[in-house]
Order: structure tokens, then sequence, then C-alpha cells
């Protein structure tokens, strides 16, 4: 599958000769390393083949070199006659992982507007604080047919952050619980509640201890759930919560981050590779479910 993946996800060739053919290939198997030694002994006998640098950027943006990886896109954009689309959305990738977001929203801009282009467009917006325009975007993938399971979890997410939380509810009421197969659905789900006194405090509660059943480690929930005991009175649970959450290991926090770095980077692998060895090794209930999932995300992501 991962043959398939990288080959509709990576690249667009161009006319081109059999080093770049050679890197390609052995980026398609997996092999970074040699991917890497091809490209690089392919620049130094010709510098202007732009195949050859755009098969260097897509090896950083896999290891996580994204100034190296920008610097390596520009060159193959600047050295190609005709560059595809996806040789700007790479580069668009690269600026966006060093926190560059308004620029990398520029450069989507003026890509076709896909869904998976759309989504990216709104992480981008709503890392900025931008978060009208995030919503506008999540909106209008989620009405078309390109829509993935996490869509209106995060349409949800962003209606809560702007004091939305009928709406937020109301979106996420559109959406198969088992379909989302995150702690994230259940944590948003969770702490609208507690925003919409229709819903209430015992809604949120079992909401959001279903989203700590999926992942303990999710903050968020926990602080939610300080709050509920807090405001009933019952010091000495919220004591207890929080003293619970604290002695957890911080792996869950590394966890956490893995998982967002990979929905915004599907491409990058080595987050990918971490991330379910981490599930793995901590024997979490989730894992086989959540992998599924991610690597869907991968797939549906390409084919929109």
């Amino acid at each position: 599958m991962i043959k398939t993946i990288i080959g509709i996800l990576c690249f667009s060739m161009t006319a081109s000769g059999q080093p770049a053919r050679d890197a390609f290939a052995a980026l398609q198997e997996g092999d970074i390393v040699v991917a890497r030694e091809r490209a690089d002994a392919g620049i130094a006998v010709n510098p202007a083949d732009p195949d050859l640098w755009l098969i260097l950027g897509l090896v950083q943006i896999r290891t996580g070199k994204y100034a190296e990886a920008e610097h390596a896109i520009r060159n193959a954009i600047t050295l190609a006659s005709d560059t595809k689309p996806r040789w700007q959305e790479h580069l668009a990738t690269a600026v966006q992982a060093q926190g560059r977001y308004r620029e990398a929203d520029s450069i989507l801009a003026h890509l076709p507007q896909a869904p998976r282009i759309q989504r990216k467009r709104s992480l981008c917006m709503e890392s900025v604080g931008e978060l009208a325009g995030a919503i506008r975007l999540l909106e209008e993938v989620v009405a078309g047919p390109g829509r993935l399971p996490g869509d209106l979890t995060r349409l949800a997410s962003l209606r809560l952050q702007v004091g939305e939380a009928r709406l937020a509810l109301t979106v996420l009421a559109t959406q198969d619980p088992s379909l989302a197969g995150s702690h994230l659905f259940w944590r948003v789900r969770g702490l609208a509640c507690l925003q919409d006194s229709d819903c209430g405090d015992a809604r949120a509660r079992e909401y959001l201890t279903r989203a700590l059943s999926i992942f303990p480690g999710d903050r968020a929930s926990v602080y939610g759930l300080i709050g509920i005991a807090r405001r009933a009175g019952r010091l000495d649970e919220a004591r207890e919560i929080a003293e619970s959450f604290a002695s957890l290991d911080q792996r869950f926090e590394q966890l956490e981050a893995l998982e967002m770095r990979y929905r915004m980077e599907p491409a990058n692998l080595g987050s990918r590779n971490k991330w379910v060895e981490m599930l793995e090794n901590m024997s979490h209930p989730d894992a086989a479910e959540q992998r599924r999932l991610l690597d869907q995300l991968i797939v549906d992501g390409d084919h929109s």
C-alpha cells in the first residue's frame, strides 16, 4: 500500500533521466537513505535536473528537515519549465512545518482547491487565529464528496473555539461516533456540552470520560472533568483527577504531538512509524483502529 500511496502523493515527474527515476524508485520503496544518496549523486552530476531536487526535498520532508526541504523544492521549481501544482503543495508543506502559516496559505491559495488543499489551508488559518476563514474552508469540505471522518470533528472544534457550542453539537450530531475513532470526537463533544445548558455537565462528564478511555493523556478532557467536579463541590474528586493526570508518563504528550504532526503531514512516515510504535509499546487499546484510520487518511486525502 505504501508504494501506491507515495506514487500518488509525492511526485509528478517531468521528462526526467535515469538518476531521478532510480532515486524515485528508492523513495517508492521507502528506502530514504538510498533515495537521498541517489538524489545527491545525481545532483552532483547534473545540478540542473529539477526532478532530483524535488526528490531531495521530499526526502527532507519525510525526515523532518523542513528548511532543507524548502531549499531543495524551491530549486526544483526554479529549474523546471513546467511545474505541477503538487510541487507548490510540497513547498507549502515545508513552509508550514516551519511555522510560517500565512506564507504556506498564500502558496496553497493559488492551487486548485481540492479538499486536501482546503484542509491544509484551514489548519494554517487556525494556527494564526483566523478562525472564520478556517471554518469557511472546512464547511466547503464537509459539504462535498471528499469529506473524511475527522473533518466534522475539526469543524465542531472550530465552532467551539468561537463560542458556538450549540453549532458544534449540531455538527457532531451528523457524524457517526464509530467513524470518528478518536478521543478528539468525544473531547469536543464533552467540551461543547460544558458550554451548552441543554446538554449539561452529566453528558459532558460522560463524553470526556470516554475521551480519556481512548487516550488517557488528553489534557483538555482532564481539565474539563476537573471543572465539572469543582462546580459540583466535589473538591476531593477534582484533586484526585488532577493528581492522577499529573502522574501520567510524559509519553502521552509526545504521543499527542506526534498524532497532530502526522495528521498535518501524512507523507512524514517517520512520525507515523514512531507514533504507531509508541501506541503498541503502551498496549494502547485503540492502536489498531487508530492506525487504520490514519492510513485511510493518506489514501482518501490523496484521491480527493
